[in-house]
């Protein structure tokens, strides 16, 4: 099986030497150039000239943990865009793949029950990021967010945030907000406009303290943290189902307290100061 799959990963115009990397971090997960010159039977240098190949191809992803560089494989999935991008090959290669899609999965899953941690901070990282996260849900199913719409606006270009909502939107994803109420999330107090957006929304006084530099989002057995720190806005998405299913229960909750509070127009003005300064609308 191995054999095949390499023969069929060629014809994506990838080298011998790229596919050997790409199958360890497969297999074996977040690892160091080092762990993967072992797996792979490479010495470094050429290890390293074919991550670079595969970061620039969107195959691999890399992150810093206590000073030290560790790669990731991105999901099988993303050979399709090879395809449908970069070769445009026949439909034969793309059947290929697909028969093959299976078994490279059960590489990727064989550490299923350690978490997996995927981390963007760029533009398309996040896209990314978020692409993982919907392929990986069972369809209809509904995500859940919670946000600081205020900060989120002011932090997040534009364009990403549209184009975020657009792939949400492209799959027929429901997503239930707990919000934080202000006098920004006030002008978004309309029915009509969460509904065309696929959207159910409670809010929680900001008195609350809750204006915090993060959102999260919850999909399947996956969730994706936002730093939104004017700096560096970074995603963070965490794939491990005990954790998920926690913080589900914990998002529940907050939605059972949220819909005591009420509608934007009973708000009272809110009192104290906000954990940390953020923009005034």
């Amino acid at each position: 099986m191995e054999k095949e799959i390499i023969e069929k990963l060629i014809k994506l115009n990838l080298t011998d030497k790229e596919i050997a990397v790409y199958l360890a971090l497969l297999e074996h997960g977040n690892s160091t150039a080092a762990e993967i010159s072992r797996y792979s039977l490479l010495n470094r240098t050429t290890v390293y000239d074919n991550l670079k190949l595969l970061l620039k191809k969107g195959l691999a992803y890399n992150f810093i943990k206590k000073d030290v560089k560790y790669f990731t494989a991105a999901t099988p999935e993303k050979l399709l865009d090879i395809i449908d991008k970069d070769l445009q090959k026949k439909q034969q290669v793309k059947n290929d793949l697909l028969n093959i899609l299976p078994t490279l999965n059960t590489l990727y899953q064989t550490k299923v029950a350690k978490t997996k941690i995927q981390i963007a901070d760029s533009g398309a990282g996040l896209k990314e990021l978020y692409l993982n996260m919907y392929r990986s849900g069972k369809y209809p199913e509904e995500g859940l967010e919670f946000a600081s719409w205020h900060i989120f606006q002011e932090v997040v270009p534009k364009d990403l945030r549209i184009e975020l909502q657009n792939l949400r939107l492209k799959n027929k994803i429901w997503v239930r907000q707990v919000v934080v109420e202000n006098n920004y999330t006030k002008k978004w107090d309309d029915p009509d406009a969460a509904q065309k957006r696929l959207k159910k929304i409670r809010l929680i006084p900001d008195n609350w303290h809750c204006n915090y530099w993060a959102n999260y989002e919850i999909f399947g057995d996956k969730m994706i943290i936002l730093n939104l720190d004017e700096k560096l806005v970074q995603g963070i998405m965490i794939e491990n189902h005990a954790l998920v299913s926690l913080t589900k229960i914990m998002f529940e909750a907050l939605w059972e307290k949220a819909s005591q509070y009420g509608k934007c127009s009973d708000l009272k003005k809110p009192q104290g100061k906000p954990a940390k300064p953020y923009p005034q609308f």
